[in-house]
């Protein structure tokens, strides 16, 4: 009876292994291949923001679904930049006005 057990149990541990084992190859498989979740598209087609001359980013800030910039003008005034991450397209733009 002791030695039935002993068998059953050396079946459950190697059946564990096998499983761990298999396991990790996986894991190996889809970390070096690079399959990542959620936006494929954006990768492979990234998108191209331009400014006019004289531009430049003061500050970015990243949404659940846009981008913000503020950006400096040549003259010095600033604006809010609204932007489709995935497509690059201008979704808004406000003039950033600041008390005297």
């Amino acid at each position: 009876m002791g030695e039935t057990a002993t068998r059953i149990l050396l079946g459950f541990v190697i059946a564990g292994a096998v499983l761990l084992t298999v396991g990790l190859i996986v894991l190996i498989w889809l970390l070096a291949s690079g399959v990542q979740g959620g936006r494929t598209d954006s990768v492979s087609a990234p998108a191209v923001l331009s400014l006019s001359e004289g531009e430049r980013i003061v500050t970015i800030a990243r949404g659940p679904d846009d981008i913000v910039l503020l950006v400096q003008q040549p003259d010095g005034r600033q604006l809010l930049r609204r932007i489709d991450p995935d497509r690059g397209d201008l979704l808004g733009e406000l003039p950033v006005v600041t008390a005297p």
